[in-house]
């Protein structure tokens, strides 16, 4: 950001140049009340904010979770994406259970449903279903990435800068996937704009980020850290534009939120 300011260039015309400038986007259900996240759903998509959705199971017992996405995708219709993140809740055993019936509700894909170091069990579990497996908690570093890919632990991978170290690090790590043969995915932390703007400005230059990206944290906070926040329009959203980031930082705001200690 600071680079690209002083050189009156978009950061990522220093990350390699832009190839996309929107993206689609995904909103997390995680209330577990079924009925408040259909009405939340609805929402979003009659406001043309967002039409992908990830649901947060592998807490509660996995007939209970099956029951809650069955409510979610009859509420909210087939012309949707439905993610289901299992955050590592499932054994090999509970996957071979209750993957035929995410498979049956037409979820389009299932994040780590597995604990991170289980590899070859995730590729066994990727070899037994029809939908696809993304790695999440277990690739942090490049080398993490080989070892997914070579184990055939998933195919799709979720992108996160704060997890790898870095735009550049992620820009490597997304290299490693895509030339496995893993679709990318961009993951988020519910960052501000300000850190929303800085996975959009890398994911604008990767090749391919087939899957889209999270980044609603703006749309979840009391007040952002930036002077503006960051444009979700039509399903999509936008990369900003300008120097560096194409984001402001308030100052203000941000001494308001700091922590005294």
């Amino acid at each position: 950001d600071a680079a690209g300011k002083t050189l009156d260039l978009p950061a990522t015309a220093l990350l390699g140049g832009e190839v996309r400038a929107s993206f689609p986007v995904i909103w997390a259900l995680a209330s577990g009340d079924p009925a408040q996240e259909v009405e939340e759903a609805r929402e979003k998509i009659a406001a043309g904010e967002f039409n992908r959705f990830k649901i947060k199971i592998g807490f509660d017992e996995p007939a209970r979770d099956i029951a809650r996405l069955q409510a979610v995708r009859s509420g909210i219709g087939d012309g949707t994406m439905l993610i289901a993140d299992v955050n590592q809740g499932w054994s090999e055993a509970t996957c071979i259970r209750w993957m035929p019936a995410l498979e049956e509700l037409g979820v389009d894909l299932v994040e780590q449903p597995l604990p991170a170091g289980k590899l070859e069990t995730m590729a066994r579990v990727a070899q037994r279903t029809r939908v696809p497996l993304m790695l999440d908690e277990a690739v942090f570093t490049p080398e993490e990435a080989l070892r997914g890919v070579s184990a055939g632990a998933g195919s799709v991978l979720s992108l996160k800068l704060v997890k790898s170290g870095g735009l550049f690090a992620v820009k490597r790590i997304a290299a490693i996937a895509s030339a496995g043969g893993l679709e990318l995915y961009g993951g988020c932390l519910l960052e501000s704009s300000i850190g929303a703007a800085a996975h959009l400005a890398c994911f604008a230059t990767l090749p391919a980020l087939e899957w889209g990206t999270e980044h609603f944290g703006p749309k979840i906070l009391i007040d952002d850290l930036a002077t503006r926040s960051l444009v979700y329009r039509d399903y999509r959203v936008h990369l900003p534009e300008g120097p560096g980031l194409g984001v402001e930082p308030d100052p203000e705001r941000i001494r308001a939120f700091s922590r005294k200690g």
